[in-house]
């Protein structure tokens, strides 16, 4: 039986300026996450179900 491989493994080696620019756009993703996440607690809180 052949093995399906479901995920894979990549190493970055970026610049110093591709460095940069990764770090601002994953605290940005980090930070509309960490803002929706908030506001489904809340409407969860004030409604008891999920939006």
């Amino acid at each position: 039986m052949n093995k399906i491989r479901k995920t894979y493994k990549f190493r970055l080696y970026p610049s110093n300026q591709i460095q940069g620019k990764l770090q601002f756009i994953l605290n940005n993703c980090r930070y509309l996450y960490n803002t929706q996440l908030e506001y489904e607690k809340q409407i969860y809180f004030l409604d008891k179900s999920y939006a």
